[in-house]
């Protein structure tokens, strides 16, 4: 999930650290994805949320600034 703010991609990233990637459907197509951008949803529904609400980042979960 990728949220952008005054230009800026930001992406919510899981704890996994070994960047590995997985073969995943999107969009009707098959391609390879990095693990650590594969979030649960409970997580984010809740950085949806917030930033619905809010308009912010919710700094509970860990973004990468693109």
């Amino acid at each position: 999930m990728s949220i952008t703010i005054d230009d800026t991609i930001y992406t919510l990233m899981n704890d996994k650290q070994d960047n590995c990637e997985i073969p995943l459907v999107v969009g009707g197509q098959l391609g390879n994805y990095c693990d650590n951008i594969c979030i649960e949803l409970i997580p984010m529904l809740e950085a949806i949320k917030y930033f619905y609400e809010t308009g912010k980042l919710l700094e509970l979960h860990k973004w990468k600034q693109e």
